[in-house]
């Protein structure tokens, strides 16, 4: 069986044999967000790979989510349950990734979901930590840069 951990900060940090409802009951039971005095009682994740696309499906069972945040993840198979909005976050150079994402907008439109992805150009999978490396890619900088600034800019307005 995977691993769920809480952190003291309210992270939850989950691995492949986390179930979806298992995430579900521990975001609920276990991250107090709501009882923070700090907090403003709204709850957004963010993903990055593997855990974008955990975190676009996560977007699908949790209704009352503010935001879900997608870096470079897929689309669940059920979005017409999402009721926050979904920001993607992708690189040009992932068609493994980001060719989907045509077909993601036409699923979400259909569905009337709130989808704004953003297509880095020249950018690798995995550019938010290829970006801060001591000698990025001026496009893996680039995209880093923007797509955190956009994380950033999107946070404070929740």
């Amino acid at each position: 069986m995977g691993s769920l951990t809480t952190t003291t900060n309210r992270l939850l940090i989950i691995d492949d044999e986390t179930s979806m409802g298992t995430l579900i009951a521990r975001v609920a039971t276990q991250c107090g967000f709501e009882t923070i005095h700090a907090a403003n009682g709204k709850l957004a994740v963010v993903g990055f790979c593997w855990g974008g696309g955990k975190s676009f499906a996560f977007a699908a069972h949790r209704p009352g989510l503010t935001a879900d945040f997608v870096f470079y993840g897929p689309q669940p198979p059920d979005i017409t349950t999402i009721t926050a909005p979904v920001y993607g976050f992708y690189a040009g150079n992932d068609a493994r990734i980001s060719s989907a994402v045509p077909d993601t907008i036409k699923a979400m439109k259909a569905a009337h979901k709130k989808y704004e992805p953003v297509i880095y150009d020249g950018a690798g999978h995995g550019f938010m930590r290829a970006g801060e490396a001591p000698d990025p890619s001026p496009a893996n900088k680039k995209a880093r840069e923007e797509g955190f600034a956009r994380l950033i800019a999107e946070l404070k307005k929740m």
